[in-house]
């Protein structure tokens, strides 16, 4: 494990991994208690995120804290889940329908309350609050409701964080927060210093962002507050294994988030369809860990400087050189 450097995983990871065209899932769905007991297994791991109410709520969270505890695990996201269930099918917080909004908003707020008393952060992931065709919805008032709904949420406990977490399509074709930039409108907006941004891995690549530069952006306004690592071919939304796809990208984001001196958890929303989620979990930490090691093979004063000229071709020669080059070459 390394220093200073936090680790948590979605408990999601653990599940049967459902998909349309295995509807029933590739493995058995485990209770919570089991998957617990599987993450635990996990050298380097920290944290745990939840799904609220689906996977921790009022009913369960005595005994999730003990197990959490006894197994060296914090509790650090609660999710209000406002994406799977039918009632969500026309919005969630942006929902036209004024009885489902209220209940959207009152699931958050419930779920703030339970992560003011277990110390951990809100994540909110929009994923119904969009639209699927052309002249479907009237922008304007989906946006107004919207913002106000995100506004009453952060409103009812303002000691609480939470992050926004963007992402372009699926399940709607079109979801209002798409992009980092949408995400920040909507946070400067508001204007509450408990409102901040997730930023998912696989949700930037589908939006064609660079990562390091959507931290780098983010963090001028101090918003940076939870990250969720994942790699993807940028088509799809894959939640695999961490660097095993854009690896130079992952690499330059992990440089860019010691620059901007991040101290959050390094989540970890993976989805392995196929392979162990244990092992997958593991592998992940691994990657990061060793693309950390690399960033401490290279002169930092020697990067900073090629940064500031912008000359792709120097910077090569120290990428070689991170992945072990010998040989003497100049500039």
């Amino acid at each position: 494990m390394r220093k200073g450097v936090k680790f948590s995983v979605g408990i999601w990871s653990f599940g049967p991994t459902v998909e349309r065209f295995c509807p029933s899932g590739y493995r058995e769905d485990m209770p919570v208690e089991k998957r617990l007991e599987q993450a635990s297994k996990i050298e380097g791991l920290g944290g745990i995120e939840y799904h609220y109410p689906q996977e921790l709520s009022e009913k369960n969270v005595d005994k999730i804290k003990e197990l959490s505890k006894s197994y060296g695990l914090k509790i650090v996201i609660v999710a209000p889940n406002l994406f799977s269930e039918p009632k969500w099918a026309k919005g969630a917080l942006s929902a036209s329908n004024e009885k489902t909004r209220k209940e959207a908003i009152q699931r958050v707020k419930a779920g703030i309350d339970l992560s003011k008393e277990l110390g951990a952060a809100v994540c909110i992931w929009p994923g119904q609050d969009g639209y699927d065709y052309p002249f479907q919805v009237d922008y304007r008032a989906m946006w107004d409701r919207f913002t106000k709904s995100v506004k009453e949420c952060a409103e009812h406990r303002t000691d609480v964080k939470i992050a926004l977490e963007y992402k372009m399509g699926e399940p709607k074709t079109h979801i209002l927060l798409a992009t980092v930039g949408k995400t920040l409108n909507l946070i400067q907006e508001i204007g509450l210093n408990n409102l901040g941004v997730n930023v998912d891995f696989g949700h930037a690549f589908m939006a064609y962002e660079n990562l390091a530069e959507s931290i780098v952006l983010i963090s001028r306004y101090n918003r940076l507050y939870h990250t969720h690592f994942n790699d993807s071919f940028a088509h799809f939304d894959d939640d695999m294994i961490v660097g095993t796809v854009h690896f130079w990208e992952t690499l330059e984001l992990l440089y860019w988030l010691q620059e901007v001196e991040y101290n959050g958890w390094y989540g970890l929303d993976l989805f392995p369809y196929r392979e162990d989620p244990v092992k997958a979990v593991q592998q992940s930490i691994r990657n990061v860990e060793f693309m950390m090691d690399l960033l401490e093979k290279v002169d930092r004063k020697e990067l900073r400087e090629i940064l500031e000229e912008g000359e792709a071709t120097n910077m090569q020669l120290i990428l070689r050189k991170m992945l072990g080059e010998k040989r003497i070459e100049t500039k």
